[in-house]
C-alpha cells in the first residue's frame, strides 16, 4: 500500500471511530414523491419513467414524445410533472424543493413550497422516497420517527421502537411505514391506491409540504436518543392535535388519503444531524486524527531509513 493510500485509509478509519454511523461510503439521498388525483405529480426516485434516471426527463428524453420533459431534472426542477389538455405533459411550477442527503443517523428534513396543482380535486398519495437499500437486500438503517407537515400543520407522526423493528425490519404493516413494491426504503404517508392504510384528515388544496424523519442503524449503528424536537404548528396547536378535516370542492369535509409526485430546485440537501453529538465529538476527533498521523509519520521515518 503506497504512503498517500495508507494516510486515507488511517483517516477514514479515524474519522469512523469518532463519528459513530457514518459511513465512509456512499451517501443515500431522501425525497418528497407527490400525486394528485389529476396526476400531477413528482415519482419515486427509481420509477423508470420520471424517476431520477428516468427515460422520459432530462435532455436524453426523446423531444417527440409528448410524455417526454426535456428540460425537467427529478433533483432540481421547482415544478411538478403534469398533463395538458391534448396529453402532452406540461410542468407546473413551485418556489421550492428540497431534498435530503443522508450520511448517517441523524433527522433530516424535506420539503416543497409554494405548489402549484393542475385543477386537482384531492390527492393521491405523499411518499418519503429514497435510495436507500431496504433490510432484507442488504441495508441497516431505518426510519425510527416521521412527521408529515401540510401547510404547516402536522397532521401524521409515527414512531417505531427497537422491538418494532426487530420484528419486522421492513416494517410491513407498522402504521404505514411500510415497504412497497419500490426498490428502496419508500414510506406511504398518505396513500389512497392502498386500501389497508389508515386514511388521515387534512386540508387539500395545500401548497406545502415537509417530511421530517429520524435515520437510525445506519452501519449497522443504533443510536439512543435520537427523536424529532417538538414543534408548535402553524394554528398555535402543539404537534400531534388534531388536524382539520379534508375539505372538498363543494364544502364538504371528508376523510381524504392521497398524495404523489414533485420535484425541484436548485437546494440539494437540509440534514439536522444531532448538532450536540457533533459539538462534543469534535475534540475526540481531532486527538485521534493527530495521534494517526503520528502513527503515519514515524512509520514513514523508519521506513525510509530501512531504505538507506
Amino acid at each position: 500500500m503506497g504512503f498517500k493510500k495508507f494516510l486515507a485509509a488511517g483517516l477514514c478509519a479515524t474519522a469512523m471511530l469518532a463519528m459513530t454511523g457514518v459511513a465512509c461510503a456512499d451517501d443515500y439521498n431522501a425525497y418528497i414523491a407527490i400525486q394528485g388525483q389529476s396526476y400531477t405529480f413528482r415519482n419515486t426516485v427509481d420509477e423508470p419513467s420520471y424517476g431520477r434516471e428516468g427515460s422520459l426527463i432530462g435532455p436524453e428524453a426523446d423531444a417527440s414524445n409528448v410524455k417526454a420533459v426535456p428540460d425537467y431534472d427529478y433533483e432540481t426542477t421547482p415544478a411538478l410533472i403534469g398533463w395538458n389538455e391534448d396529453g402532452s405533459a406540461a410542468l407546473f411550477p413551485m418556489d421550492s424543493v428540497e431534498n435530503a442527503v443522508i450520511n448517517g443517523n441523524g433527522t433530516y428534513t424535506v420539503s416543497m413550497k409554494g405548489i402549484t396543482w393542475n385543477g386537482d380535486a384531492g390527492l393521491h398519495f405523499i411518499l418519503l422516497s429514497t435510495d436507500m437499500p431496504w433490510a432484507d437486500d442488504g441495508g441497516t438503517a431505518y426510519v425510527q420517527e416521521i412527521s408529515l407537515k401540510l401547510d404547516g400543520t402536522e397532521v401524521l407522526h409515527k414512531s417505531i421502537n427497537d422491538a418494532d423493528y426487530e420484528a419486522d425490519p421492513d416494517y410491513a404493516g407498522l402504521w404505514g411505514l411500510e415497504k412497497s413494491d419500490q426498490e428502496y426504503l419508500t414510506y406511504n404517508l398518505i396513500n389512497d391506491y392502498d386500501k389497508e392504510l389508515e386514511p388521515i384528515n387534512f386540508v387539500f388544496p395545500f401548497k406545502d409540504v415537509e417530511i421530517s424523519f429520524v435515520i437510525n442503524g445506519f452501519d449497522g449503528v443504533v443510536d439512543e436518543g435520537l427523536t424529532l424536537e417538538a414543534a408548535p404548528t402553524d394554528d398555535g396547536g402543539e404537534d400531534g392535535a388534531e388536524p382539520p378535516a379534508e375539505v372538498t370542492d363543494d364544502g364538504a369535509a371528508s376523510d381524504a388519503a392521497a398524495s404523489d409526485t414533485a420535484s425541484k430546485a436548485a437546494t440539494t440537501t437540509t440534514s439536522t444531524a444531532s448538532e450536540d453529538d457533533d459539538s462534543s465529538n469534535t475534540g475526540m476527533i481531532i486527538g485521534i486524527v493527530v495521534a494517526v498521523i503520528a502513527v503515519i509519520a514515524i512509520i514513514a521515518v523508519v521506513a525510509s531509513k530501512k531504505k538507506k
